[in-house]
């Protein structure tokens, strides 16, 4: 009889729940493609540009820029689920809102040093083994990456330079001088 009961109340139970269980399932489902989509474009992306040979850089800020992109997809897949069972999502956004910008006031000079990597990328100012100068120091570029970019100078010394500093001043790449 008490097994009777149970099959019963959960029965009651899948009936009146089974929208929000197979919307479960569906947004699982969503998650997990959407995932194996950008995991595929990432490491498409990721073999091109190594072929080509191109900025070590960038190729460090792929992971990080893909990390990103799932937490994106993860919260846009659950608001929207949420938002369909009749849940108000505007305090959910707005608080992800809020932290957002705590977290970019804190983290200023993180964010400063990786945008300011961007930057020099997409405006090619420079690449390893170039000759540079600028405010701070002047030499030989031997590393690129998100947080500075290290020069060997004249002397010998290393430099290490936060791109936020550099991507801010006047740079001289003397090895793309034309005679």
């Amino acid at each position: 009889m008490a097994n009777k009961e149970v099959l019963k109340i959960f029965g009651n139970f899948t009936v009146q729940h089974l929208n929000f269980i197979i919307g479960v399932v569906i947004n699982i489902l969503l998650i997990y493609v959407l995932f194996k989509l950008t995991d595929f474009f990432y490491h498409k992306l990721e073999k091109n540009m190594r072929m080509k040979n191109q900025n070590t850089a960038l190729l460090n800020l792929l992971p990080v820029l893909m990390r990103i992109v799932k937490v994106i997809i993860v919260f846009v897949l659950v608001a929207g689920f949420l938002q369909s069972f009749g849940y108000n999502v505007t305090s959910l956004v707005a608080g992800f809102g809020i932290t957002g910008l705590a977290v970019g006031f804190a983290a200023k000079e993180t964010l400063g040093n990786v945008f300011g990597s961007i930057s020099l990328l997409a405006d090619k100012v420079y690449k390893i083994g170039e000759y540079v100068k600028f405010d701070g120091a002047e030499g030989t570029v031997e590393s690129i990456n998100l947080r500075s970019t290290t020069i060997r100078t004249f002397g010998g010394q290393m430099v290490n330079v936060p791109n936020n500093v550099i991507a801010n001043e006047p740079i001289t790449n003397y090895s793309l001088t034309k005679e």
